[in-house]
């Protein structure tokens, strides 16, 4: 009689390397089989697949956009996980990363802020770095949160050990810049301010208000929509309605924030190198995706491709705010608008 388990399963065979294919199906392997999770991404790409087939072949990229986004790919898992296998995926990086926002900063502030590394009130950089303690580590936090229940598929892509360690160093890495350079004065550039000024405070929390808002609201937005609509189409309505990547330009305003608040010069640009090699190629690829939807050109008119288009947003705000009912149908008076300006 064959030996069973408690399941009535056959157990593995310890002679045939089970075990060893047991480890390597589970470093090929994208998300865990089975969890609700890989049950909703399944059902977007296999969405995406009849969009595909009924719209004919997708409309693709500049050659320079389809470059960047290689690279990109090349930095999760280089020589194509033939050195080494791929037993992570870009979430589980992005997610340490988050996670040791904290602990890294409150090492900074212990190593580099004297005796008393954690009186804010006696340093002149103590009402920047308590900012950037709190914002920095619950946006970390939140971020988290946001992947565990509404994440975005995209980052469920296998890594190689090599690329989680090449993409941990760049470009996530860079984003613990804003509170090493406030307190330990040893970035290159120079100090723009002190960090007790109160223009410093005032423009950060307004860039971080803004990006949070928007960060969050269009992910939450784009995952729920996705989940429910059928069949699929464009997202053209509430975050969407004055820009084409209101997700991107949320987390472009939250780094803002981090950039003023660390006082420094170089904090910015070092994040602009991210948003223009990762960031941008990955706007513009969509673009060319989406414009096979016959609405695409419509919709592209009177949005931008980042940064919120000002005439539609004036819109929301004056006339769609002051009406009775809340806003009103899509018709021409955006367009209408803007020729008035």
């Amino acid at each position: 009689m064959e030996r069973r388990n408690r399941k009535g399963k056959n157990p593995p065979d310890d002679d045939d390397g089970g075990g060893e294919k047991k480890r390597d199906s589970y470093c090929n392997k994208v998300t865990p089989v089975g969890t609700k999770t890989e049950e909703r991404f399944q059902e977007v790409r296999a969405d995406d697949e009849k969009q595909n087939q009924s719209s004919g072949r997708r409309p693709q990229p500049a050659v320079w956009v389809q470059s960047l986004r290689a690279f990109t790919q090349f930095l999760y898992a280089p020589f194509n996980g033939s050195v080494l296998p791929r037993c992570f995926t870009v979430r589980q990086c992005i997610n340490l990363h988050k996670l040791l926002v904290f602990p890294l900063y409150i090492f900074f502030l212990y190593v580099y802020g004297g005796k008393q590394p954690f009186d804010f009130a006696s340093k002149s950089y103590g009402p920047v770095a308590l900012l950037l303690l709190i914002c920095h580590s619950l946006y970390g936090l939140m971020w988290v949160f946001k992947d565990i229940h509404f994440g975005d598929h995209t980052w469920h892509t296998s890594m190689s050990p090599f690329g989680f360690i090449i993409v941990f160093i760049y470009p996530l890495a860079t984003y613990y810049l804003p509170m090493f350079c406030l307190v330990s004065n040893q970035c290159p550039g120079g100090a723009f301010a002190t960090g007790s000024e109160m223009w410093v405070i005032g423009l950060g929390v307004f860039c971080y208000t803004v990006g949070m808002f928007y960060h969050f609201g269009a992910d939450t937005q784009k995952f729920y929509t996705l989940k429910h609509q059928r069949p699929r189409s464009l997202i053209t309505e509430g975050f969407f309605a004055h820009s084409r990547n209101p997700n991107y330009f949320g987390e472009v305003m939250i780094y803002m924030a981090y950039g003023i608040w660390s006082c420094n010069y170089l904090c910015v640009p070092v994040f602009a190198t991210v948003w223009i090699i990762m960031f941008l190629p990955n706007m513009l690829a969509k673009d060319a995706s989406m414009s096979r939807y016959h609405q695409w050109q419509s919709w592209a008119n009177r949005t931008g491709l980042i940064v919120p288009w000002l005439p539609a947003l004036v819109q929301d705000l004056l006339f769609n705010g002051m009406r009775r009912t809340g806003r009103a149908k899509r018709t021409n008076t955006v367009d209408e608008f803007t020729s008035l300006l």
